[in-house]
C-alpha cells in the first residue's frame, strides 16, 4: 500500500457498488431456485463472461462489480425460468438455440423431466394385490392389517368382485 490511509468520506463513491433495489432481489419464496451454479471466465479486454449450465445460452458480461452483482441476480432470474419450463415439460428457450457439445457439463442437455402420469394414483393398490388372511382380516400390499367389516376392506371386496376375482 503507498500513501497514509485515507478516510472512506474522501474515497466513498455513493452508488458506486450498491446492490439493485430490494424488489429485484431473487425470490425466496417456495418453489424458487435457492442456488445457482456459476461459470465466471475472464475475457481477454477485461472484466469476466458469467454463465450458468442450469440455464444453457444464457450469459453475460461484467465489468464492474455493480455489474457482477447484475449478472448474478439476472442469473437467478433465467435459472428459475429454465428451470419452469422444465417442470412444465417444455423447452427452455436460449437451451434450444445452444449447440450441445457433451464432453462440456457446462452445454451437456439436461437431464429429461419425469412427468407424473395424473390419471393413475400412486398410492392406490391394485384389488388383486390385497391377501385375505387365514383369520379373516386382510393384509394391504402395504402390509398393513384390516378387520373384514372395515369399509375399506368391504371396497376392495366389491372392486374385487367387480373385476371377476371370486373369495371363498
Amino acid at each position: 500500500m503507498t500513501g497514509p490511509l485515507r478516510r472512506q468520506g474522501e474515497t466513498h463513491v455513493p452508488g458506486a457498488n450498491a446492490l439493485p433495489p430490494r424488489g429485484q432481489l431473487p425470490p425466496r419464496g417456495a418453489h424458487q431456485v435457492r442456488e445457482l451454479n456459476l461459470r465466471v471466465e475472464p475475457l481477454p479486454g477485461g472484466g469476466v463472461r458469467v454463465s450458468t449450465p442450469q440455464a444453457r445460452g444464457w450469459a453475460a458480461v461484467a465489468r464492474s462489480e455493480a455489474e457482477l452483482a447484475r449478472a448474478v441476480l439476472s442469473a437467478f432470474t433465467e435459472v428459475q425460468v429454465a428451470s419452469y419450463a422444465r417442470w412444465k415439460g417444455e423447452v427452455y428457450d436460449l437451451d434450444a438455440l445452444t449447440d450441445v457439445d457433451p464432453a462440456d457439463p457446462a452445454t451437456a442437455l439436461p437431464a429429461p423431466v419425469r412427468r407424473r402420469n395424473r390419471t393413475t394414483r400412486s398410492d392406490v393398490a391394485h384389488p388383486s394385490e390385497w391377501a385375505r388372511l387365514p383369520d379373516g382380516r386382510w393384509r394391504s400390499p402395504a402390509g398393513r392389517h384390516y378387520q373384514p367389516n372395515s369399509q375399506l376392506v368391504r371396497r376392495v371386496v366389491q372392486n374385487r368382485r367387480a373385476l371377476g376375482i371370486v373369495d371363498d
